[in-house]
């Protein structure tokens, strides 16, 4: 061998040998020192390294067993070994620092955000000197390989409360060609996975010089409670279950200004997501799968295409709370200093089925509860970009047995919507909690379709906020009042056509109502409350939530053009009697023409029906049932009802059942301004009362007596019966009135019978009538006469009364008058004295002569029947004056006594027999009962005289006799 090649071969192999022991031996310790110290200036505590290995040959380092601290010397970041091969020909060739391969095996990191919101890491590194300038252009560098196995990150953030903490493991990273040397491919791919299987997949490339990448990303399978404790306690809701999966294509260009970010191919799937609204606890939200597909994301924009939407099998609650607002309504609240723009979703297309969908009014007790069920959406090209509306199509079952079905456009960011609604066999039952906060009311059937239009906020600024149009009908619906168990409200069918409603503010309008066999039940309960009165809840028990507003107006404008009747009924029971009471009125037919609400308004009302079958009704006139002030103008008018229905009445407050007759009434009833003029003819033909029945109730009045009292002569009576009032005023009730009248008209009947006939008859009597004879007389004089011509009268007209009259015995009077009348009659049968009176006689009897007679005239008369009846008259002693001369007093006075004793004495000659006075009672009592007999119609058989009183009745015209009515 060549000495030289020997030499070069040993130095070589000397330098080698140098070589390796220096880049195995001593350089671990100078990369070790220089790690060391570069970790120790840039962090405050003390990382450690297991172990340090360099192969000089492959030029390789291998760093094992780093572990950084935090301050409370817990590991905060490291890694099990990290091995470096440098490639030093294309570190050459490409002018860069060129790494070969770059492994990272099981690194750790621990990050956490603490409670003043810094990033624990940050913690760790030494502030650096202001004057240290880190400007600058990136190195040069280029990595052929770079690869991360097993790694973990645990991630927590301690600035909320409950705190959030997760944890990434294995976490598998895969980087091709990276650099940033022009050309370099830059492919990597990264994979992470927690232990709840959670997957994180996302590759791609990326350009450093200007910054471009794109790739793919995917979670999967992300758990619910992860999202949850991501998103944390400051969302409206939680997230209580489900699977997540999100798939997209990213792309990131930082060529153009700003830089445009965006995601496509977006694909997110959900399984049994479901979401709880944090405020009430309650689950809101779920679906047995959610799914998006080709979807986008713009954050430049922003813009959030979700592309095809699908749901299948979703459950929606949502509920309007006790203080009117929705559920949800705090779920869509902005944040609060949230400047930014709003995203503008959008959805090309969308389908749901399965759908069930439940709202609950909570402002009543039960709350109201509506059901969708089967539920089956469309929505083609919805966005919420401002004047964008979308398609919407809708069809579901509705309750029990009901199915619905809405379509047409949407626009969620007025928001605004234009539909078109067709509801079948909507189950009336469910409004039973609205019906009930009003009316103790039970709905037992009923059905709803319905058939329109329903606008939403699309009338602008003076419009309503909602608009319904279209027809409407109800079927076979009942209702069943709490008081008495009964049905109350019932119909066949009702028709509402031509139906136009508008809520805030309110108004109705409708072409036509058309009520088939509706039907209507009004009970007194035996504790004599209506079922009417007992229906409605009192203004104070009304859900706060319900009461009108103060300054509300009473009546919503509302108008009706037809209502038609078809073959009503109505039914009327009085529980209060035994037996009970009970009628009704069927048949009823008519319209009612023009309702309004509008005060001026007046509505035409003609309906027509029968009262137990062959009694007929009729109601006509003009009402305003729409306006509480309105105009009610109304004659309801029955004719022939059986009599015999009322004896249940008959026989409690009057102690007689009926045994016949015939009932007419014609009401007219006026109203204006709440105030109310009526009057109520009654008319009862051939009213015919037969047994007694025995009841705590009945009147003590003489109702038979009554009875005849009001009868005519044909056996009818007609009553009319005036009410007048306030309806406002909560003592008011007219049927208590007419009773009250009623009563009052019977009472003053048979308490003052004669007055009744002299009202009917043309006077008004404040007491009986009677008669007055003058004393000792026998004869009606003219204005008796026209009294007893009135009871004469009456009596023809009521043949069921009788007359009474009373033979009023003898007065003192009577005897006076009689005696006073026989002497009289003595003196004008006796002849005058031939001789003619003195003077003084004439002087004398000017004072003591009887009414009727001359005084000279009487002197005469009385000395002859003196003379007559009792003997020679005593004679003068007063002497004759001086003629031309008046007579003396003492002459006058001497004449006075003699004449007196005269006349006195002829008056104890003349006497009255006791028979000639009986005589003259019972003369008195036929001269009535001859003048009231004067009417041929009038029967003996109703005159009657009764026994002498032991005491006549007298006074200042006389003798009184009284005549009394009886039946």
């Amino acid at each position: 061998m060549n000495p030289r090649l020997q030499r070069i071969g040993i130095v070589l192999a000397v330098v080698v040998l140098v070589y390796g022991l220096a880049g195995f031996l001593i350089a671990p310790v100078l990369v070790r020192s220089a790690l060391q110290r570069s970790v120790d200036s840039t962090l405050v505590t003390h990382a450690s390294f297991a172990r340090v290995r360099v192969n000089p040959f492959t030029l390789a380092v291998t760093v094992e067993g780093l572990r950084i601290p935090d301050e409370h010397g817990t590991p905060a970041a490291g890694f099990d070994r990290l091995s470096l091969r440098f490639d030093p020909l294309r570190s050459l060739w490409q002018r860069a620092w060129t790494l070969a391969e770059l492994r990272l095996e099981r690194p750790f990191v621990s990050l956490a955000i603490l409670p003043d919101r810094t990033l624990s890491l940050v913690r760790l590194l030494r502030p650096r000197p202001a004057s240290v300038d880190t400007a600058g252009s990136p190195p040069t560098f280029q990595i052929g390989r770079l690869r991360v196995s097993g790694g973990a990150l645990t991630y927590s953030d301690r600035s909320r409360q409950p705190s959030f903490e997760t944890r990434l493991r294995p976490i598998e990273f895969d980087l091709v060609d990276f650099g940033t040397v022009r050309g370099s491919r830059n492919a990597y791919s990264f994979e992470a996975s927690t232990a709840a299987s959670e997957s994180l997949f996302w590759s791609g490339r990326f350009t450093l010089a200007p910054f471009r990448s794109e790739g793919e990303l995917r979670i999967a399978d992300v758990r619910a409670r992860t999202l949850a404790d991501l998103l944390g306690p400051q969302t409206p809701f939680a997230i209580s279950r489900g699977t997540f999966t999100l798939r997209s294509r990213y792309r990131v260009d930082a060529r153009v200004v700003p830089a445009e970010i965006g995601l496509t191919a977006l694909a997110f799937e959900a399984r049994d997501p479901a979401l709880v609204d944090r405020e009430s606890g309650e689950e809101v939200l779920s679906a047995a799968t959610l799914t998006t597909q080709e979807g986008a994301l713009d954050l430049e924009r922003p813009a959030l295409d979700l592309g095809r939407v699908a749901a299948h099998d979703p459950r929606i609650l949502l509920w309007m709370r006790p203080d009117g607002h929705l559920s949800l309504e705090h779920w869509a609240a902005p944040s609060a200093g949230d400047t930014s723009r709003p995203m503008v979703t959008s959805i090309a297309r969308a389908h749901v089925d399965g759908l069930a969908f439940e709202f609950q009014d909570r402002r009543l007790e039960p709350s109201a509860r509506f059901r969708i069920r089967s539920g089956s959406a469309d929505v083609e090209s919805l966005s919420t970009a401002p004047g964008r509306s979308f398609h919407f199509a809708l069809a579901c079952s509705l309750g029990v047995a009901g199915h619905a079905s809405a379509s047409g456009l949407v626009s969620p960011a007025a928001p605004s919507a234009d539909l078109a609604l067709e509801v079948h066999g909507f189950d009336l039952r469910d409004l039973q909690p609205y019906v009930q906060a009003f009316a103790r009311l039970d709905i037992t059937r009923g059905a709803v379709d319905g058939k329109g239009r329903l606008a939403f906020n699309t009338f602008g600024a003076k419009g309503p906020l909602v608009r319904f149009t279209g027809d409407v009908s109800s079927s076979d619906f009942l209702s069943v009042d709490h008081k008495v168990g009964k049905e109350f409200l019932a119909w066949k069918r009702l028709d509402l056509n031509g139906l136009a409603y508008d809520a805030l503010p309110g108004r109705l309008a409708l072409r036509e109502v058309v009520a088939t066999k509706p039907f209507l039940r009004a009970i007194v309960a035996p504790d004599r409350t209506t079922n009417i009165q007992a229906l409605q809840v009192p203004p104070d028990s009304v859900p706060a939530a319900f009461r009108p507003a103060p300054g509300t107006p009473d009546t919503m404008p509302a108008r009706i053009d037809l209502v038609r009747v078809l073959d009503g009924s109505m039914y009327f029971a009085d529980l209060t009697l035994t037996p009970n009471f009970a009628t009704g009125i069927r048949s009823l037919d008519g319209t009612i023409r023009d309702l309004s609400s509008a005060q001026a308004a007046h509505a035409d009302v003609e309906l027509e029906g029968k009262v137990d079958a062959y009694a007929p009704a009729k109601i006509a006139g003009t009402l305003n049932p729409l306006n509480g002030r309105g105009l009610t103008d109304l004659n309801v008018s029955f004719k022939n009802i059986e009599l015999t229905t009322f004896s249940p009445y008959s026989g409690k407050f009057m102690g007689y059942r009926i045994e016949k007759g015939k009932l007419d009434l014609d009401l007219k009833y006026r109203i204006q301004n709440r105030q109310l003029d009526a009057t109520n003819r009654i008319f009862m033909r051939q009213l015919t009362l037969g047994g007694k029945v025995a009841s705590p109730d009945a009147t003590r009045l003489p109702v038979r007596f009554a009875v005849a009292l009001l009868k005519d002569r044909d056996g009818n009576i007609d009553l009319n019966l005036p009410v007048k009032g306030n309806l406002d005023d909560p003592s008011f009730s007219v049927v208590p009135i007419i009773m009250k009248l009623l009563v009052g008209l019977v009472t003053k009947a048979v308490a003052s019978p004669f007055k009744l006939l002299g009202a009917v008859f043309g006077r008004d009597d404040q007491e009986s009538p009677a008669v007055h004879f003058a004393f000792g007389s026998a004869q009606v004089d003219s204005t008796d006469a026209h009294a007893l011509q009135a009871v004469r009268k009456g009596l023809a007209d009521r043949p069921a009364l009788r007359l009474e009259i009373a033979d009023p015995g003898t007065a003192a009077g009577d005897s006076v008058a009689l005696l006073t009348r026989r002497y009289a009659a003595v003196l004008r049968g006796a002849a005058a004295a031939a001789a003619t009176a003195t003077p003084a006689q004439i002087e004398a009897a000017r004072a003591l002569a009887p009414a009727g007679f001359g005084a000279g005239e009487w002197v005469g008369m009385l000395t002859s029947a003196y003379a007559g009846k009792v003997g020679k008259p005593p004679a003068t002693t007063a002497r004759s004056p001086r003629k031309g001369q008046a007579p003396d007093s003492a002459a006058v006075s001497a004449e006075t006594a003699r004449l007196r004793l005269m006349d006195a004495q002829l008056r104890a000659r003349v006497t009255v027999d006791p028979i000639e006075l009986h005589g003259l009672s019972r003369r008195r009592s036929r001269a009535v009962m001859d003048v009231i007999l004067a009417d041929s119609t009038i029967a003996a058989e109703r005159v009657f005289i009764t026994g002498a009183r032991d005491s006549a009745l007298v006074d200042s015209l006389g003798v009184r006799l009284e005549l009394t009515l009886s039946e």
